[in-house]
C-alpha cells in the first residue's frame, strides 16, 4: 500500500517549495495526487487587510507548482 493523494501546505517560502518538490518525488513513486494548499482570509475580508497582497505574492509561485506537478 502506498500514498494515494499528498497535501502540502504552501505559504511560498522555500521550505514549503522543498516540500512540494519532496511531495512530487514521493507521488511519483507511488502514482499518488500532489495538491498544494496556501489558507489566506478571503478577499474583501477585514480580518487582515493584507490579504490582498499575500494571494497576489502566492498566485506565482503556486502556478509554478501546478506547472511542476503537470
Amino acid at each position: 500500500m502506498g500514498f494515494r493523494k499528498i497535501l502540502v501546505g504552501f505559504d511560498g517560502s522555500k521550505g514549503a517549495l522543498a516540500a512540494f518538490h519532496l511531495a512530487i518525488e514521493i507521488a511519483g513513486r507511488f502514482g499518488a495526487e500532489v495538491r498544494a494548499l496556501a489558507v489566506l482570509p478571503p478577499p474583501g475580508s477585514d480580518w487582515d487587510p493584507s490579504a490582498a497582497e499575500e494571494r497576489r505574492l502566492l498566485q506565482a509561485p503556486l502556478e509554478d507548482c501546478a506547472a511542476t506537478a503537470r
